[in-house]
């Protein structure tokens, strides 16, 4: 095992959760500890074990709680409670995660953009200001670096345009939005393909490929 594949694991026996917290007891300071265990977290969540990931995620937030990396942590417990379906505790997630931004500037996370998206996602009515207001912490230039967040934030604003009935917008936004799905490069020289979108499907992408193409004009919903 490499020099960082302690903390992350994609395979969670009981052998590895032994070895894991073996080793996480050697670290001195509850900086690395919380940063170590929310990775771990992480690379679970990515690899579908889930809760796991929450108990792992869970423990850095509230044993260890360096506020450099609350923001981050809460941002992967809503992904992890979004991924089991419980739309209460990622609501709860983002939120927490949205407000240690609010506490530290310095430190930012796709936290905005993510909880946007999932509101839209499961059509949550009641959150559409509330998530619109947290897209707009972000400029659209920051939401450019990367052709996902440009389809994302794009694509958002596109619905969010339609759904106050500005439907100019709402065509502007969403051909950016296509446009950027359909881009094949990054602007990184020598990361061609970093951020890229890749194939799209599911309501949202088909709505926005038909705000793309309806006349600004129309008022059909």
């Amino acid at each position: 095992m490499g020099r960082d594949d302690w903390y992350r694991r994609s395979n969670w026996t009981d052998v590895d959760r032994e070895e894991f917290f073996k080793r996480l007891n050697r670290s001195r300071s509850d900086s690395n500890k919380h940063q170590y265990t929310a990775i771990q977290g992480r690379y679970l969540l990515e690899a579908g074990i889930v809760e796991p990931a929450i108990e792992l995620i869970l423990m850095a937030v509230t044993e260890w709680p360096d506020p450099i990396f609350m923001a981050s942590s809460h941002l992967a417990l809503a992904h992890c409670y979004s991924a089991i379906q419980n739309r209460e505790k990622a609501i709860q997630h983002f939120r927490e995660s949205l407000a240690w931004e609010g506490r530290i500037p310095q430190v930012q996370t796709d936290a905005p953009l993510d909880f946007t998206w999932f509101v839209l996602e499961n059509q949550i009515d009641e959150l559409y200001e509330e998530a619109e207001k947290a897209l707009n912490t972000r400029s659209d230039e920051h939401y450019s670096t990367f052709p996902i967040g440009q389809y994302q934030a794009s694509g958002a604003r596109a619905i969010l345009s339609w759904i106050r009935g500005d439907h100019k917008d709402a065509q502007r936004y969403a051909r950016d939005a296509i446009n950027a799905a359909a881009m094949t490069e990054s602007r990184f020289r020598y990361h061609r393909d970093l951020g890229l979108v890749g194939e799209q499907s599911g309501p949202l992408h088909e709505r926005l490929i038909e705000l793309a193409g309806r006349s600004a004009g129309s008022a059909e919903d």
